[in-house]
């Protein structure tokens, strides 16, 4: 074998490993903490959002509905369509020995809602008589939600958001990271070969 080819192959696979270790490294904590951040900007901007919308919460409607058969619906369909958020309004029913929660109106009404009681989000709200946020998984899709009890009533209203756009986001991260990375390790073994027949 010659020589040369020796060199190049050694100096090749030298910044061929280089490359790959950045990759990796980049892969392992570059990604994950991407999504972490993307993530928790959106339930931010959710929060603040859901804030906004619950300073016009008719309370009055919602504690004697026949005062307003439609106003609490037409609430959660009207801050639906501004928040971008699905928005559920829960009637706390009770809270010991189990927190029971009701349906009392939905601003997405073609979907079929979840076991109110499954979402940890609303249930730690009712529970603790506090705001709550995180991240929920419902039929395989991931949720960003954000629930806010109601202060003067037995209510917790969900405001809710697929996930999809910033998992989509992180998706083209990866794929671009994973273009450059083929591309890197490209130029790096022709360097190597390159440098070795100088």
């Amino acid at each position: 074998m010659s020589p040369f080819r020796s060199v190049g192959a050694r100096l090749a696979a030298a910044l061929a490993l280089v490359v790959a270790v950045a990759l990796g490294v980049a892969w392992v904590v570059v990604v994950p903490s991407l999504e972490r951040n993307l993530t928790r900007v959106k339930l931010n901007q959710q929060a603040s959002r859901a804030s906004v919308a619950m300073r016009d919460f008719p309370v009055f409607s919602f504690e004697n509905p026949a005062a307003g058969p439609e106003e609490v619906a037409d609430w959660a369909a009207e801050h639906g369509a501004v928040t971008n958020t699905r928005v559920v309004v829960f009637a706390v029913r009770s809270r010991e020995p189990e927190v029971r929660l009701d349906v009392a109106a939905d601003s997405r009404q073609d979907i079929v809602v979840p076991d109110p009681v499954a979402d940890r989000i609303a249930v730690s709200a009712a529970l603790y008589g506090r705001p709550s946020r995180g991240v929920v998984s419902h039929e395989g899709q991931r949720y960003a939600e954000v629930a806010l009890p109601v202060q003067k009533a037995r209510a917790v209203v969900l405001f809710s958001s697929s996930l999809e756009d910033t998992l989509a986001s992180v998706q083209q991260v990866k794929r671009r990271l994973l273009l450059a990375g083929g591309l890197a390790l490209g130029i790096a073994l022709a360097l190597g070969y390159g440098a070795a027949s100088v």
